[in-house]
């Protein structure tokens, strides 16, 4: 019965014409790297729908706070009450300016980072643990010596271009700067951690037309990247 009132549900929001207001909250970088373009298609395509768009890195409480959809990035998403869709995948990478790495020298192994200053994320909950694999892959944590600790990653692109620090961020924040030999990546005999995107909404029954159209657009045009 359950997976009758889903197929009629199903039927009836892709006959519907999605309206109203699609309330969401994105990641910051994420956001401006790859959702700018595709948020404007939605946009042209379904002039009936406003958004309201909150670019913030911080946990929000999708029901309590009204999102229709919330986008994130995680090593590992937590068991919850919402349904999720992964929509990417990229990998997490250690980084550095070639100035910083000629007056401080090269770490040549994730345990080396203890002697070197370290540009951490706030908005994780142990940002001074940084997590590595093995090449056995097993995970293990490094307690990295603290220079600056921020809540925005474009801050820390800033601070490792002037020479400031060796941060770690996923590569959709660092795609140029890898394109253009902008910085030097660090540790890469190691196995890389995955990072994955997921859209995380309340549930899949009676999900509206303008929440589906958008998860669909989205994970269509990422895919085809």
């Amino acid at each position: 019965m359950n997976d009758a009132e889903q197929a009629v549900d199903l039927i009836t929001q892709h006959q519907q014409s999605p309206k109203g207001t699609l309330k969401i909250s994105c990641a910051i970088g994420f956001c401006h790297h790859y959702l700018t373009p595709i948020i404007s298609e939605y946009c042209q395509l379904y002039p009936n729908v406003n958004l309201d768009l909150e670019l913030t890195d911080k946990s929000v409480d999708v029901i309590a706070d009204g999102y229709d959809l919330v986008i994130r990035a995680t090593t590992n998403l937590n068991d919850s009450y919402l349904i999720c869709k992964k929509i990417y995948t990229s990998y997490i990478y250690t980084v550095a300016s070639k100035e910083y790495l000629l007056k401080h020298g090269t770490p040549h192994h994730p345990h080396q980072l203890t002697q070197h200053d370290c540009l951490t994320y706030s908005n994780l909950k142990h940002p001074d643990k940084w997590q590595f694999i093995d090449q056995q892959q097993q995970t293990f944590t490094v307690n990295v010596r603290e220079k600056m600790r921020c809540n925005n990653a474009n801050m820390h692109l800033s601070m490792v271009q002037a020479g400031h620090g060796i941060c770690r961020l996923p590569g959709f924040y660092l795609d140029e700067l890898l394109k253009h030999n902008r910085v030097e990546t660090l540790f890469m005999q190691l196995p890389m951690q995955q990072v994955d995107v997921f859209a995380l909404y309340p549930s899949r029954k009676h999900l509206s037309a303008k929440v589906r159209r958008f998860i669909d657009l989205v994970s269509n045009r990422l895919q085809s990247n």
